[in-house]
């Protein structure tokens, strides 16, 4: 299925790259 609602595509894309830097790894507290 393919989205085209913009909010929810937005949402997909931002959850996806958490779960990206989740797995990476990436501590945001870390970061600074």
């Amino acid at each position: 299925m393919i989205e085209t609602n913009p909010a929810l595509t937005e949402l997909n894309r931002f959850l996806s790259s958490d779960y990206m830097l989740d797995l990476l790894g990436y501590d945001p507290d870390q970061a600074q």
